[in-house]
């Protein structure tokens, strides 16, 4: 597996709310709205080049939008929500 679509750990979670709150090791966060996890294909990425990630490549988890697929107003945020060496997400 290279990535999971931030939408399916959710439910696998049974996680519900409103924001996802992403915190990566340095204690960056980035708030995404839940409804961005179910309308747009966010994923979490646990390999690059089917290589487990190292915290030098953003890794071991990295919460990215598809940004190739978004409109053009929306790039700024989604590149502001963006995490990577993500160590944790908080539903609220």
């Amino acid at each position: 597996l290279f990535m999971r679509l931030l939408r399916d750990v959710l439910a696998a979670a049974g996680a519900s709310g409103t924001h996802i709150e992403a915190v990566a090791v340095n204690d960056y966060t980035a708030d995404i709205p839940f409804k961005d996890a179910e309308a747009y294909d966010v994923i979490i990425a646990l390999r690059m080049d089917g290589k487990p990630m190292s915290p030098r490549d953003k890794g071991p988890l990295f919460v990215a939008y598809p940004y190739d697929r978004l409109p053009p107003e929306m790039l700024q945020r989604a590149f502001e929500r963006s995490v990577w060496q993500l160590d944790g997400l908080r539903v609220r």
